[in-house]
């Protein structure tokens, strides 16, 4: 069980603002089982400093030694500003194969233990031990659930005998322990986890014609879903997986439409001749939807009322707005835009006030929310020969870091 949250906690929001990072002093986990102990204690600090909000000490520089069974000189690690100091204890059960992983998390400015945990778990269940004690840690701080213990999907592009190859991958949420889950054979792009995250589902290119593939995450199995005419593209669904909204291009004119899911019916949804209309997305409520429409001149953000479909248009400012996402609590729209021959990530509240451009490049696209709406992540192309790569920023823009290289077109999956 967490502690008593009596201390100050950290609330993750748009701010102009950089926020403090919260030190911390992470020990190496010692035991019996090494290097398995020091996996798990370098897995954490990865964690932490991920998210944007911690910074990890050197601990060449602690100040003193502190074993697992002891209390840390709180006097002497506050004159150093620091403000957690993070133990860990790994022993190893070798009939069993399995490791009993323990640690404690002490604030300094409280001067107490704040929270302890010990679980057994497989030696092969090491990263998913370490994502549970960095989640405790991240929400101790935030109040907030982690997303340490989540996945992404996304597109690796490869290059193969001078031919490019596209194969698609789920990775842990910081891109590592990838595994391919196609094999290259045919191009595929726009992967997109469930609502409940027990599928993935993608586009693949086959004989000219553009296929909705679904993949059972619990039992392996692929399955074709749609093909229609035209080029599907940018799929999404409702929070309650009974529709699925994607765009047709097809004759020179781009339109939303509606699967059903559980009849197999398509209807069209929306559609102006010669106009694209795409990148739809509904709010993690389902009540409303965004998506993008070039069909005044010029790329802008709209909304759509689920109930009534009123259509409202969202974005003002200048440029060119693509791929809009909403935040999990509905308040922020995360988007890509064109400006002056550069394009930018940012976020806007879902009224359309208050934007805020992050960071720039060469192009910005896929922006994909992480679970708690702390950050996001999006694919672009950057100044290193014009290779797509996918990065992760918190919501204030304080720390950029990349999660796969030579990748695009990605998802983060909603369940822990």
């Amino acid at each position: 069980m967490l502690a008593n949250t009596s201390h100050a906690v950290l609330e993750l929001k748009i701010s102009q603002n950089k926020v403090r990072f919260v030190d911390c002093a992470i020990f190496p986990f010692h035991g019996d089982a090494s290097p398995v102990s020091q996996k798990i204690s370098t897995a954490i600090a990865k964690d932490l400093s991920f998210s944007g909000i911690f910074s990890i000490s050197d601990p060449r520089g602690f100040l003193e030694n502190v074993g697992f069974t002891n209390v840390p000189n709180f006097h002497l690690w506050q004159k150093s500003g620091t403000s957690l100091i993070i133990l860990g204890r790994v022993e190893r059960n070798k009939a069993a194969d399995s490791i009993l992983v323990s640690y404690k998390l002490f604030d300094v400015k409280l001067k107490k233990q704040v929270d302890t945990f010990s679980k057994v778990v497989p030696i092969s269940s090491w990263r998913e031990v370490s994502h549970a004690i960095s989640n405790r840690i991240y929400r101790y701080i935030t109040g907030q659930n982690g997303y340490f213990a989540t996945k992404v999907a996304f597109v690796k592009e490869l290059k193969k005998a001078k031919k490019q190859v596209t194969k698609l991958v789920i990775a842990d949420y910081n891109g590592d322990n990838a595994v391919y889950v196609t094999n290259g054979k045919n191009i595929v792009h726009n992967p997109q986890f469930s609502p409940c995250g027990t599928k993935l589902y993608y586009i693949e290119y086959w004989n000219h014609r553009t296929v909705v593939m679904r993949l059972d995450l619990e039992n392996g199995s692929v399955k074709p879903i749609l093909s229609l005419k035209g080029t599907i593209f940018s799929i999404n669904f409702s929070p309650d997986m009974r529709k699925m909204i994607f765009s047709i291009a097809y004759m020179g004119t781009t339109g939303l439409y509606e699967y059903s899911l559980s009849s197999g019916k398509t209807v069209p949804l929306l559609s102006v001749k010669n106009a694209i209309i795409t990148n739809a997305q509904y709010s993690y409520d389902g009540t409303r939807m965004v998506f993008t429409s070039d069909h005044s001149g010029i790329n802008r953000i709209y909304s759509l009322n689920s109930a009534t479909r009123k259509i409202n248009q969202i974005s003002t400012g200048s440029g060119q707005y693509f791929t809009p996402s909403y935040s999990p609590d509905g308040n922020y729209i995360a988007f890509s835009k064109r400006l002056n021959g550069m394009f930018y990530l940012g976020i806007m509240n879902a009224d359309g006030s208050e934007e805020k451009l992050l960071n720039s490049a060469l192009l910005v696209d896929n922006v994909a929310w992480a679970p708690n709406g702390s950050g996001m992540m999006f694919s672009a192309r950057k100044g290193n020969g014009g290779i797509s790569s996918i990065y992760f920023i918190d919501i204030n823009g304080n720390k950029e870091s990349v999660v796969a290289t030579h990748a695009s077109s990605l998802s983060w999956n909603r369940m822990r």
